[in-house]
């Protein structure tokens, strides 16, 4: 009777190590790395029949920070574990330019977050780090930090200076630059002799507005306001680039000249003396041929 009591325990013992160890065949591995989808449509249909938020990645493959945001931020683990419940897609702004018309793409890289059904959540403009990347995307899918919480958070503080600039911020990076505007403008109207740091920040990007939208007279305009009130801005150096790019779209081509070797008399070592120099040479051809 004890012999058949033991081998019947060895045969338990031999069965369940065997269904523990199929059990352990079968354990789901975590990727290695991401799966971007490179067809909107495609990760549309996955999205929803998975019921998973989407992450769509727009990239300028000529820019050095839509590099590093593949090279860093997206082979790495943290990030790399979150396409188990979202959906990424990849796409080249060159290539897929109606799309990056479309969703108001301006900068690069962004990383627009959407629901399943494909409208968006929020965006992620220019670079972030993976842990950086990985919180701002946790907190986008409960709400929180995304236009709709700061737009509902100004019924409750009204006057508040920084949900302005981050609420204009945010229209800024949808390409709707006139709600953009009148959030920056709110900034300025709002701002405490305290708060000069965000009426510089609004000031600057107003000008850059008018600059994209193509009005460059009040981009101009703009930008010398901007230097009046604040000379001694680190933004300056780059609103003194700008300002000869503007007269350029406008055919001011010798003001736009002698205003671009201004900025390498008073910057020689400037951030963007290699950029001056490039639109002077261009600049030049231009004038010959006419």
């Amino acid at each position: 009777m004890m012999k058949t009591n033991k081998l019947f325990l060895l045969i338990l013992g031999l069965s369940i190590s065997i269904f523990i160890l199929s059990g352990c065949g079968k354990t789901k591995k975590s990727p290695t790395e991401i799966d971007f989808k490179t067809d909107l449509d495609t990760a549309k249909k996955i999205a929803t029949d998975k019921n998973q938020p989407m992450v769509i990645v727009f990239l300028n493959s000529k820019c050095p920070w839509s590099k590093m945001l593949i090279d860093s931020t997206f082979s790495d683990k943290i990030v790399i574990e979150m396409s188990e419940k979202m959906v990424f897609v990849k796409l080249d702004v060159i290539k897929d330019s109606t799309l990056a018309h479309r969703f108001g793409i301006v900068y690069y890289p962004t990383v627009v977050v959407t629901k399943p059904d494909g409208s968006e959540i929020d965006r992620l403009v220019e670079y972030y780090p993976p842990t950086d990347f990985y919180n701002e995307i946790q907190l986008y899918l409960i709400g929180k930090e995304t236009l709709e919480d700061y737009l509902t958070r100004l019924e409750d503080e009204p006057e508040r200076v920084e949900y302005h600039l981050i609420v204009a911020e945010k229209y800024r990076n949808r390409a709707s630059w006139d709600k953009a505007l009148e959030y920056y403008n709110n900034v300025i109207k709002l701002g405490h002799k305290n708060q000069q740091d965000e009426v510089e920040k609004a000031m600057f990007e107003i000008a850059n507005i008018f600059t994209e939208k193509g009005d460059y007279k009040s981009g101009i305009r703009a930008f010398n306001d901007f230097i009046k009130r604040f000379p001694h801005s680190e933004r300056v150096e780059d609103a003194r680039r700008i300002i000869p790019y503007c007269m350029v779209q406008n055919g001011d081509f010798y003001k736009a000249l002698n205003y671009f070797k201004k900025y390498l008399d008073d910057y020689p070592q400037g951030k963007y003396v290699d950029w001056v120099k490039q639109h002077i040479d261009e600049l030049n051809k231009v004038m010959k041929k006419g």
